[in-house]
């Protein structure tokens, strides 16, 4: 009997075999624990949709001592604010954008100052509802404030233009101020840009980054720079985003490619990953961290290995766990936005194309109404050492790719959940060849032939014998464990598997 009370995240990128017990496909799941997979909360719909365009952006503005706080989103050709983050949608004061574009942001000094790449740069403060055109400033849609001055580019040329010290709305050349500007070389836009480590991180189109001090430019030598802009987020000094090999992690000096184990979701042989299907082309690739995660939302994707295709994706990485998930929303997120409200609670909210904005809520068991679908499947291997021993002779026998005669399984569960429970044996690994057992359902208490049971969160599965199409005898067993539920949750803490290896000559 072996024990397994480690679940942990997706990994198809390591040799299956040599891994027991590992996790091929996880849908809105999560790990509220070292050890535990549970089924991910749902959404509930957050104020009100006021023209139902897409939205493109969500950000927040705070006053400085914590009592005043507006939102806003930017969808179709309007900007929006709602006044504490739960008044209504207000168009704001010279609130018009060019249709359908990004608004990127930022604050310095308790100004806020925004621009959509095509109309003229605009700022408030205090937070403000109303926006004044900034005069001498640059055409841009990424701003970022570092040392006492915003840095603007129009993610169309190479021009990175700073502030006066110490204003976002002063951009004078002449003394006293200090406005200037410079070229960032090599190929590409600039792109966004953000501080770790203490300097400013430039990003351009083609993959490329720099680091600026205030005095050099260093060229970091890399071409593997976020090509997809509103995927950046950070948790803490790290800093998060999307280009088409993956999911990297910087903190300024470093850069590390953290999605080898879901290396398969982005470009596979099949052509099915994400990259392989172009969501950077088609405008996906929207991002942020919340808490201890970071979300990326990605489209249709086909892990290969699996086969299961995914639409809606969102691609969940936990930091603390350094696991991989995925999240499938009734639709894609094209604008993902987490900030602190004025009970200094932290919230995640998101927006779609038909204009609708969500927020994730812990109590929710539902998608605004819409049932979710969570699922895990795992691959075992029953890869336990077995160890034989005689007089004459002792030696080692490792299960991986042995018959096995598959005894019992036995799971846990939080006491009271209702999931479905399937098995498959299998002497290959082709998931879309795999034949699955009837399901079980764990709010059932009994079964025909009454070979499993439940009891206290506990599901005892013995496999039956007397199916000669079906029997409990092979290389690999596969365990899925799923539901499709507006009013549940479910959490999984692990499971014990008995078998016996044929060691056949």
């Amino acid at each position: 009997m072996i024990e397994y009370f480690n679940p942990t995240g997706i990994d198809t990128y390591q040799n299956i075999i040599q891994t027991d017990g590992q996790l091929i496909h996880a849908l809105n799941v999560y790990q509220p624990g070292v050890g535990v997979l549970a089924k991910r909360p749902g959404n509930i719909a957050f104020l009100n949709n006021p023209d139902s365009a897409q939205v493109q952006n969500l950000f927040a503005f705070g006053d400085q001592n914590g009592t005043t706080l507006n939102l806003y989103r930017a969808s179709g050709s309007l900007l929006y604010y709602s006044a504490q983050g739960t008044a209504n949608w207000t168009i704001c004061g010279n609130g018009t954008i060019n249709n359908l574009n990004h608004v990127g942001h930022t604050i310095l000094n308790n100004t806020m100052i925004i621009g959509d790449g095509a109309g003229s740069t605009r700022h408030t403060t205090n937070p403000g509802t109303s926006f004044t055109n900034t005069t001498n400033a640059p055409v841009a849609q990424y701003f970022t404030q570092y040392h006492q001055r915003v840095y603007a580019s129009d993610g169309t040329s190479s021009v990175l233009t700073y502030s006066s010290y110490g204003s976002a709305d002063n951009w004078n050349i002449a003394v006293p101020a200090d406005s200037s500007s410079f070229v960032v070389p090599d190929e590409g836009a600039i792109g966004p840009s953000f501080v770790a480590g203490d300097r400013l991180n430039i990003t351009k189109t083609r993959g490329k980054m720099y680091i600026w001090d205030e005095t050099s430019l260093i060229d970091t030598t890399t071409k593997f720079g976020p090509t997809v802009p509103w995927s950046i987020g950070n948790i803490d000094e790290n800093w998060y985003y999307v280009n088409q090999m993956g999911i990297f992690q910087t903190d300024g000096a470093t850069r590390t490619v953290l999605s080898n184990a879901i290396q398969n979701q982005f470009y596979n042989s099949q052509g099915l990953g994400a990259s392989d299907q172009q969501f950077i082309k088609n405008g996906y690739g929207y991002g942020d961290a919340h808490k201890w995660d970071y979300f990326v939302s990605v489209g249709t994707l086909t892990d290969s290995f699996v086969g299961r295709q995914i639409n809606n994706a969102i691609i969940k990485y936990d930091y603390q766990k350094n696991t991989f998930v995925n999240w499938a929303f009734p639709t894609l997120p094209t604008a993902i936005h987490s900030y602190i409200d004025t009970n200094y609670q932290k919230q995640l909210i998101w927006g779609d194309v038909n204009g609708n904005v969500y927020q994730l809520s812990p109590t929710a068991t539902s998608d605004n109404g819409v049932p979710i679908p969570s699922e895990a499947v795992f691959l075992f291997t029953y890869a336990s050492q077995y160890n034989t021993f005689s007089p004459t002779s002792a030696q080692t026998i490792f299960g991986s790719s042995y018959e096995k005669k598959w005894n019992w399984l036995r799971l846990f569960f939080q006491p009271g959940n209702e999931v479905n429970i399937q098995y498959a044996f299998s002497n290959g690994m082709n998931y879309q060849h795999l034949k699955w057992s009837e399901a079980i359902n764990t709010r059932t208490q009994g079964a025909p032939n009454n070979y499993w049971q439940v009891s206290d969160g506990v599901v005892e599965i013995r496999f039956p014998t007397n199916d000669p199409n079906f029997q409990p005898r092979s290389r690999f067993l596969f365990l899925r464990i799923y539901d499709d539920s507006d009013s549940s949750q479910w959490v999984y803490r692990g499971a014990q598997i008995d078998a016996e290896i044929q060691d056949i000559k």
